[in-house]
């Protein structure tokens, strides 16, 4: 971006060439002051008759940076830096006031976590003592369960044998029962056959002695 001084060259010179207006201008910058540069350059400017005169719109111009130089409200450097210094005081104690929250953020946050952990490992062992009391419980009641199972069997078992017993007793009777009836049947049925052959042998004994009686001559009488 061109300065108030070379826009001012550039001006006077459209066509770039280094003439006597130019040079004079040159020098004037290099010979320097504490003033400021932009205002020396004005002030120099407006004391070239050849310069204004022949450019007048140059001159209305260089007359409006004056005025606005004049009306330019003057800059105490001394304070700006002072200012800037306190600037820069006020971020740094921000910064570090910020740093400062942010570690006892960190601090509080790391305590809270702790104080979860603590809690959760207090729950973590208070649920693993449950756990063990119900284990142990439960446990006791397999153990119980276990020895009723047992328990039951042999008196299953005692049953079972109590019943093949009664069991084997009626059969016992029962076959003794059985055994006496049909022993008493064959013996009824026996003596009804020895009977039966008894009587048939009696009577073909009685026929064949007929039988012989009528094959039998007769002896005459005396």
């Amino acid at each position: 971006m061109a300065t108030i001084k070379q826009e001012i060259i550039n001006a006077a010179e459209p066509d770039g060439s280094d003439g006597p207006d130019r040079k004079r201008l040159r020098r004037a910058e290099d010979q320097g002051s504490s003033d400021d540069p932009n205002a020396q350059v004005i002030k120099l400017l407006l004391a070239n008759d050849t310069l204004n005169n022949e450019n007048s719109e140059l001159k209305m111009r260089i007359q409006q940076l004056e005025e606005a130089l004049r009306n330019r409200p003057s800059i105490d450097i001394g304070n700006k830096v002072e200012e800037m210094d306190n600037w820069i005081k006020k971020l740094e104690k921000i910064h570090d006031e910020d740093i400062d929250l942010l570690k006892k953020s960190i601090s509080d946050l790391a305590g809270k976590i702790d104080g979860k952990i603590d809690n959760l490992s207090q729950n973590v062992d208070n649920l693993s003592q449950k756990n063990e009391k119900v284990e142990k419980n439960q446990q006791k009641k397999l153990d119980k369960m276990a020895r009723n199972i047992e328990q039951n069997e042999k008196d299953l078992q005692k049953f079972r044998q109590k019943i093949q017993a009664k069991i084997d007793k009626s059969m016992k009777a029962e076959n003794e029962k059985s055994m006496k009836h049909m022993n008493e049947k064959f013996e009824k049925f026996r003596k009804q056959i020895s009977a039966k052959i008894e009587k048939s042998a009696k009577n073909e004994e009685q026929d064949g002695q007929k039988k012989l009686r009528r094959g039998r001559p007769r002896c005459p009488p005396k």
